[in-house]
């Protein structure tokens, strides 16, 4: 039975450091924003809010415009270093050959649109055409 106290014993204190830890944590974030508050809000002097909102759009935009301009300069280096050759897989699933006609849908389209249309004495030779 002692052994079941002190198990219940030792979670109730974690817990309770746990929980005194959370509310340390909502404590500091509460002051802050707070401080962040009467920055904005300041009526004394209206030039520190906006320099408050100017740093903090800057603070929000820079972080995303640094990873954008990244972007734009590694696109160059990454199709320099790209192979023009395809994946090993890719080169294994192409060079398969179709089990069944139904698969082979690109020579199909191909064949469509590469075939000749028909001449006029085909044409006047078709069966359809009875006159």
């Amino acid at each position: 039975m002692t052994t079941e106290d002190d198990v219940l014993r030792m979670r109730q204190e974690r817990l309770m450091e746990m929980s005194e830890k959370l509310l340390h944590l909502m404590d500091y974030a509460e002051s802050q924003v707070e401080r962040f508050k009467v920055i904005l809000t300041s009526r004394d002097d209206p030039l520190a809010s906006f320099c408050a909102v100017v740093v903090c759009l800057v603070v929000c935009l820079v972080p995303l415009q640094i990873w954008f301009y990244v972007l734009i300069l590694s696109w160059p280096i990454s199709q320099f270093l790209r192979s023009d050759l395809p994946t090993k897989i890719n080169n294994f699933f192409k060079r398969l050959p179709p089990t069944n006609e139904e698969l082979d849908l690109p020579s199909k389209i191909n064949n469509y649109f590469t075939r000749l249309p028909p001449t006029n004495e085909e044409l006047m030779s078709s069966p359809d055409n009875s006159e």
